[in-house]
Parts: structure tokens; C-alpha cells; sequence
């Protein structure tokens, strides 16, 4: 209707109907973009504001995977320093040497040793790794859209989370997974396995006899002290991230 009603003003050449129909279409199309834009910018935003929220979700399935994986290793903890400690007297050291002369302090998990030998026997064994929760994080990595808030600091403190919680996971199998697996082993080739039913005279006599036993309690009292420490920190990196994530 509009372009028969142009052609019926250049034909009766009245230029000024005509400017003004032209005008009438270069403002319909330029509302009909700005429409089109405010629309996409609106899905833009609830696609980014649904992604985190997601997000968000994972990181609280990480902070209650951290809580138990702090319990747990502090148990472990406790129940390894326990089996060497009732025959030694040994304790995990309060600092560690980080050069010469010079030392950092250690972290001791505030659990206290456990009264049952049975106890002692199966927490010391009680391995668990931080399973960071990685679904969402992999997916927006892999399309591409990670750029989900525009704080760019809080996306590159993700980035640095994510790295450094898979390093974390590396050093946990090559490391402390070692210990654990040769502690597991020690202890089968006595007869003892998770759920044997013993007493602590058992335990005690066993620990002051094996001196590689005694030493792969003492290097699981150390790493899961190590575990407790750095589970604590990742704590407080996820609560972080979390509230800054909420906050968008």
C-alpha cells in the first residue's frame, strides 16, 4: 500500500509526499531493527543470566563436596596420627621446612583420635579426592560462551578455579592416592582389611613391629593434613566466587 502510494507521488512528482512516505519507511525500518535488537538482547540476557544460575548450582555441589571431603580426611587424619602416636608418641610436627633455617606452619585438622581400635583401623584407610563438578563449567568452555556475566575478573578467576581444582585432582592420584594404596596393601599383608574387628593392643603391637607401616601412617597423617589445608582454601575460593556469581 505504501510503495503504490509513492509511485502515485513521483508520478504526480509531489517530491514532498514523496520525502515523506520515504521518511515513514526508513523510521519503520529502523524501529523494527531496534526491536529486533532489544529482543535479542533480552534473549541474550536470560540465556546468560539461566547459564549462571546453572553455574551457580555446580559451585554448590562443589562446597558440599569440599565439607565431606574435609571431614573425611580429617578423620583420616586422626586415625593415622593415632595408631603411630599410642606407640611413638609421634605427632605431625607444627611447621615444615620451607628453606634453610627457615619454616612454614602445618596445618593440624582439630579432630580428636578415636577411641575405638576398630576405628582407627578403618578411618585411617578412608580415602576420598575432590570431585569438583566441572558439567556446566566443560559445556560453556567447548561453545564457547563462558562470557556469561561482563566482569571480566570474575571469568578469569573461574578459569584459574576450574585449573587449579584439576591440578589439585592430579596431585591427589599421582600423590597421595600412592600412599593410601600402599597403606591398603600394608595392611592386607597382615590380615588386617577395612572391617576387621580389633583391639588396640593388636594395632599397637603391629604398629611398633612394622616399620614400613609405621612410616605410611605417618605420611597419611601428613597428607591428609595437606588434604584438610588446601580443601579449606578451595572453601573459601568457592564461597567467593558463589556470592560474586549470585550477585550478577
Amino acid at each position: 500500500m505504501l510503495f503504490r502510494r509513492i509511485s502515485a507521488h513521483v508520478k504526480e512528482q509531489n517530491w514532498t509526499a514523496v520525502a515523506l512516505d520515504f521518511a515513514i519507511v526508513v523510521v519503520g525500518v529502523f524501529v523494527g531493527i531496534q526491536v529486533a535488537n532489544f529482543n535479542d538482547a533480552r534473549r541474550e540476557a536470560e540465556t546468560r543470566a539461566a547459564l549462571r544460575l546453572e553455574l551457580a548450582e555446580d559451585l554448590k555441589a562443589d562446597l558440599a563436596e569440599i565439607e565431606g571431603h574435609i571431614s573425611f580426611s580429617a578423620y583420616r587424619f586422626a586415625a593415622a596420627e593415632a595408631l603411630v602416636g599410642r606407640v611413638t608418641g609421634w605427632q605431625l610436627p607444627d611447621a615444615f621446612p620451607a628453606e634453610f633455617g627457615t619454616t612454614v606452619p602445618l596445618a593440624r585438622p582439630g579432630q580428636a583420635w578415636p577411641e575405638e581400635a576398630a576405628d582407627a583401623l578403618f578411618f585411617s584407610q578412608r580415602y576420598t579426592t575432590f570431585d569438583v563438578e566441572r558439567r556446566v563449567y566443560d559445556t560453556l568452555v567447548a561453545t564457547g560462551e563462558l562470557d556469561i556475566t561482563d566482569d571480566r575478573q570474575l571469568v578469569e578467576d573461574l578459569r584459574a578455579y576450574y585449573l587449579f581444582a584439576q591440578n589439585w585432582r592430579n596431585t591427589e592420584d599421582t600423590t597421595f592416592r600412592n600412599t593410601h594404596d600402599r597403606l591398603r596393601a600394608r595392611f592386607k599383608e597382615n590380615g588386617l582389611t577395612f572391617y576387621e574387628q580389633v583391639s588396640w593392643e593388636a594395632l599397637d603391637g603391629l604398629v611398633a613391629e612394622d616399620l614400613e607401616l609405621t612410616g605410611l601412617l605417618k605420611s597419611t597423617a601428613y597428607d591428609a593434613s595437606i588434604q584438610v589445608a588446601t580443601m579449606e582454601d578451595f572453601q573459601d575460593i568457592v564461597s567467593d566466587l558463589l556470592a560474586r556469581l549470585q550477585a550478577e
